[in-house]
């Protein structure tokens, strides 16, 4: 199969129109080019069954001359056989290679053709077997018609619709799945106020028109939670009966996942912002849920050219199986058709991918000059693609970056309604109903080779230490919640894809700057000293909240010769202005020492001031008493002890009681004297 060089068909695409000057073969003889064009399609038969009619209705800017001529020729259809047959399409659409002339070319006066005074129709009936009086076609294909309106020599306009002859039977409709995208630049700005502007509520509008006047045609939708969040917090008065019908007309409708802002997923499937990345997407599907009543489906990935190998494992995790990936951003394969499912290589895994199609995609902003021409020229270029391989069961998904005219997709879906060789399909349907491979053939393997993915250099560090503070904050401020959510919402909003480097640092500023000021309101007495008198006392405490709400702190105390009955920690709510609270104390000792009160987030993670006392205490301990009075007793004792041996020695021995020394009697003759009781 040979492949198509889609820059080359691209500026083909985006440089041919209606009005290119038609071949010497193409053109009446001697015709002049013409100087403007007075035919504007306004309907075309988008499918003509075997046995139809093919209807091309033309609205007239200027009257043409009376003898006016319209003459047209059917071409053969455009080669099928494979994809050089979007190539003869392409080059065709000029009238300069139409292909040959199926038939000898027709001419009609245009007063036949006039249906009221500024409406040319041209009528064809056609037949698969040659009936008389309607124009044999034997073939189903995409044919082009050349259609030119002269008046004598003079070329007054040229015009190349498309005649897509049905086959007799469908074995398999190609599969188109649009994707329309409701978004918008970030709304939420760091000083809290709310910005949507005007072209973002023009596009929002015009998808809430289109699906609402298509409501018969499957389609998906792409909504960035942010932007919803937005309409709901803006001063504009439209904006709030803009989301009710948003929500209206994506009721039943298939919406794709999605977190809180677009991301560069790529550089957010980085371990160190799993986490946070889990955050976003929970911030997203609750904002739909919410605000659009629509539970999102997890199983698409919609064209993302930050996408990476390893951030397909990452969303696979996210219930994602399914990703749409531009065709640029993928490896070729000579043996993959248009609209062909494949598996797509990544880290351990290989999830279901489906390419989009450039020229596609290139050719929708070609439907605001001529909305109605460019419709059925997409149309008639989904059927050159379906005719590729009628009996394969192939899907496309088509993603317009912006509505740029409303006529030009309600041309196109209603076309796909109506449509047998094509039918409009959701994004999940799609590939729930086109295989990936056949029975006859494995399925194809290709792999990521481009992404716009850059790095967020040190911005993971920094929103990881803005997280930690909030959370802290958020312990303190729990019923206070809307302040608290205000700064999640700039942290979640800080990571959008749009931002660049400098603007990303200034969501995560706001956030720690509002915090580090909250914190400074709350003020702790200037260090102080408080005597005790008792060994069981209150200590009174006085803690200052200058913000204008309560808030929630926890005191945390430490001294080396105090005990706190009800423990050594302690939260309490602090109103506005001044707080007089008391904490029971048990001294160990008496004495002087310091007591220092840590205030923090009742979480314990966030700092909040010092409460940094002096204690002097006079009371005695109880083990000083028992020695005290032990002490005391001893004296007392000892005293009295003194006191009654100091009385008795004073009785025994009396100035009124002297005592008289005795002289020893002498012993008889030659006898001895007497010394003692014993012998010597």
């Amino acid at each position: 199969m040979s492949r198509l060089a889609p820059a080359l068909l691209i500026a083909l695409l985006l440089t041919t129109t209606l009005s290119a000057q038609p071949s010497d073969a193409d053109s009446t003889a001697g015709a002049q080019e013409p100087t403007d064009h007075p035919l504007e399609l306004v309907e075309l038969t988008p499918w003509v069954e075997p046995d139809g009619e093919f209807v091309a209705r033309f609205s007239l800017s200027r009257p043409i001359p009376l003898d006016a001529e319209v003459t047209y020729s059917i071409r053969s259809p455009v080669n099928e056989s494979d994809q050089s047959g979007r190539t003869q399409f392409l080059a065709g659409l000029s009238g300069e290679d139409a292909g040959p002339a199926l038939h000898n070319p027709v001419t009609r006066p245009a007063l036949q053709l006039l249906e009221g005074p500024a409406e040319l129709v041209l009528r064809i009936p056609v037949s698969s077997t040659g009936d008389a009086g309607r124009t044999y076609i034997p073939n189903a294909g995409v044919h082009p018609v050349v259609i030119e309106v002269t008046a004598g020599d003079e070329l007054i306009d040229e015009q190349v619709v498309h005649l897509v002859r049905l086959p007799e039977d469908v074995t398999d409709p190609l599969r188109i799945a649009f994707l329309f995208s409701v978004g918008a630049p970030v709304a939420l700005q760091p000083d809290g106020s709310v910005r949507l502007d005007a072209a973002s509520r023009e596009q929002i509008a015009a998808v809430v028109d289109l699906l609402g006047q298509a409501s018969g045609t499957e389609l998906s939708v792409r909504v960035t939670p942010e932007t919803v969040t937005a309409l709901t917090a803006t001063a504009d008065p439209g904006d709030a009966d803009l989301l009710e019908d948003l929500a209206a007309v994506t009721s039943a409708r298939e919406v794709l996942q999605q977190p809180y802002t677009e991301l560069d997923i790529g550089a957010w499937s980085e371990p160190a912002l799993s986490e946070e990345l889990e955050l976003r997407f929970q911030a997203g599907d609750a904002a739909l849920v919410d605000l659009l009543g629509a539970v999102a489906t997890r199983s698409t990935w919609q064209p993302d050219s930050t996408l990476t190998t390893g951030s397909t494992s990452v969303l696979e995790g996210y219930g994602v199986t399914n990703f749409v990936i531009r065709d640029d951003f993928v490896s070729p394969d000579d043996d993959a058709e248009t609209g062909e499912p494949f598996l797509l290589a990544a880290d351990g895994t290989t999830p279901v991918g489906l390419a989009t199609d450039q020229l596609l995609q290139a050719q929708l902003s070609t439907g605001v000059a001529e909305p109605i021409a460019s419709a059925y020229r997409f149309l008639a270029h989904l059927a050159v693609i379906y005719f590729e391989d009628p009996d394969a069961a192939r899907g496309l998904v088509i993603a317009p970056e912006s509505i740029d005219n409303l006529v030009f997709y309600q041309t196109i879906l209603d076309g796909l309604e109506s449509g047998t060789i094509v039918s409009s399909a959701t994004t999940g349907e799609l590939f729930e109903e086109v295989p990936v491979g056949d029975t006859d053939q494995a399925p194809i393997i290709r792999q990521l080779t481009g992404s716009e993915s850059e790095p967020l250099g040190d911005y993971p560090s920094e929103l990881s230490r803005a997280r930690g503070m909030l959370v802290g904050y958020s312990s303190m401020v729990a019923d206070t919640t809307s302040r608290a959510d205000f700064l999640a919402e700039l942290l979640l909003v800080s990571g959008a894809r749009t931002l660049t480097a400098s603007e990303r640092q200034r969501y995560l500023d706001t956030v720690t700057s509002t915090i580090e000021g909250d914190l400074s309101q709350i003020r702790a007495p200037r260090q102080r000293t408080i005597t005790l008198a008792a060994r069981e006392a209150v200590l009174p405490l006085s803690l200052e909240n200058r913000l204008e709400f309560p808030v929630e702190v926890s005191l945390e105390m430490d001294s080396d010769q105090l005990e706190f009955p009800d423990g050594d920690v302690m939260t309490v709510l602090l109103q506005p202005g001044d707080n007089r609270l008391s904490l029971k104390v048990t001294t160990r000792t008496s004495g002087e020492f310091p007591l220092v009160i840590e205030v923090t987030s009742p979480d314990g993670s966030l700092p909040v001031t010092l409460i940094d006392l002096d204690i002097r205490s006079t009371a005695v301990s109880g083990v000083g008493l028992v020695i005290s009075i032990g002490a005391l007793l001893f004296l007392l004792g000892w005293w009295a002890t003194n006191f009654r041996r100091t009385r008795r020695d004073r009785r025994l021995v009396t100035p009124e009681d002297p005592v008289t020394p005795t002289t020893p009697e002498p012993s008889s003759a030659g006898g001895r004297t007497s010394h003692g009781t014993g012998d010597r």
